[in-house]
């Protein structure tokens, strides 16, 4: 018996560290002293150690009335009587718990990118549309489909985009602006006819002229505004004006600003290109024909007459005055001036002094006074 024991407590102390090595000193100790807690000792080991048929047999052994703690009570009656194997999982089973494993996997992940790539929407859209695409490959949705073919139009993918657009479900919430601008898409207004070439060039025609006038009528403006000041820069500024839009009503205005300035055959000839229904206030058409007289003049002078020979003796340093009328026979401003004058000319007669004479023209009033 005190080798039993000197067995078991050797057995104790090696069962932590040499679960074996334990149950073998307690098989020496159970066959030199054979005890009921020294079985049940030995039949725990052993069913630790995995000898469960050895250690179910020992245990099934013990007396009923064996002393046990609720734990051994309670871990014997399992090693004796363990619950019924579990049956073997359904292939099928098992196949559809993966999936679906996998499918929450796959949502998780495509909301994870739906989210990134509406973040990245506003600056940059290809990588927004690269993470939507992974999104819906990962899980296949109409309303992501109907974001990704809306994302795909604004990149200029039409194509791809009708496509997606195009199997969307009927019954798909839309709200009024995403179903007006889809079907946009999915029908898109036929293409404009190709321009004729002879109206563009008609229009480009009508641009330009426009553009000509109203350059004409901003130098007309600052011509005006110096025509007083500066006549031969609001010239300058008429020739720009006519050269852009040759209306006969700024070469008529061109050909007076030209005579302010100085020049008489340009000025000529604008007005001899004038329509002749062209309308002209009086005073126009006065100065119109005193330009064109002069310039005529210009072209060709008037032959002047031989001088013949005077009538009189000339008297050197002397001149003759004939005035209208005289003191004292007419009183008025023009005589009293004329008296003035008279007396400021000398006072003798002959050389060097004044010498009057009434002269009669008229047997009624035509008097000159010399």
């Amino acid at each position: 018996m005190a080798a039993a024991a000197a067995l078991t407590r050797q057995a104790r102390a090696l069962s932590a560290t040499d679960l074996r090595g334990a149950i073998a000193l307690a098989e020496q100790a159970q066959a030199l002293d054979p005890q009921p807690w020294r079985a049940k000792w030995l039949g725990l080991r052993l069913h630790e150690a995995g000898e469960t048929a050895r250690a179910a047999a020992m245990l099934a052994a013990l007396p009923a009335d064996l002393p046990l703690s609720r734990s051994e009570a309670q871990r014997i009656a399992r090693i004796i009587n363990p619950p019924a194997p579990e049956p073997e999982p359904d292939p099928v089973a098992l196949a559809a718990a993966e999936q679906a494993r996998q499918r929450a996997q796959a949502v998780a992940r495509a909301a994870e990118l739906m989210q990134q790539a509406r973040a990245l929407g506003a600056t940059d859209l290809p990588g927004a549309i690269a993470l939507g695409e992974q999104a819906q490959a990962l899980d296949p949705q109409p309303w992501r489909a109907k974001w990704l073919g809306l994302r795909l139009h604004e990149a200029g993918e039409s194509g791809r985009a009708m496509v997606l657009l195009a199997a969307l479900p009927a019954d798909l919430p839309l709200s009024r602006s995403e179903a007006s601008r889809i079907q946009q898409i999915l029908h898109p207004p036929a293409p404009a006819p190709e321009p004729d070439p002879a109206a563009l060039a008609v229009a480009e025609d009508a641009r330009r002229r426009a553009e000509a006038q109203a350059r004409a009528r901003s130098l007309t403006d600052a011509a005006r505004g110096l025509q007083d000041s500066d006549p031969l820069q609001a010239a300058r500024l008429g020739e720009e004006a006519h050269a852009l839009d040759p209306q006969p009503w700024r070469a008529k205005w061109l050909a007076f600003r030209l005579h302010d300035a100085g020049h008489l055959a340009r000025p000529a000839a604008l007005l001899q290109g004038l329509p002749q229904d062209l309308a002209m206030s009086a005073s126009e058409s006065s100065r119109a024909q005193q330009i064109l007289a002069l310039a005529a003049m210009a072209q060709t002078l008037p032959e002047l007459p031989t001088a013949a020979a005077p009538a009189y003796d000339p008297r050197p340093q002397s001149l003759l005055y004939c005035a209208a009328s005289a003191l004292p026979w007419h009183t008025s401003g023009y005589t009293t001036r004329t008296q003035a004058l008279l007396r400021a000319g000398g006072a003798g007669r002959g050389p060097g002094g004044r010498d009057p004479r009434r002269i009669s023209v008229g047997p009624h009033r035509q008097q000159r006074h010399a």
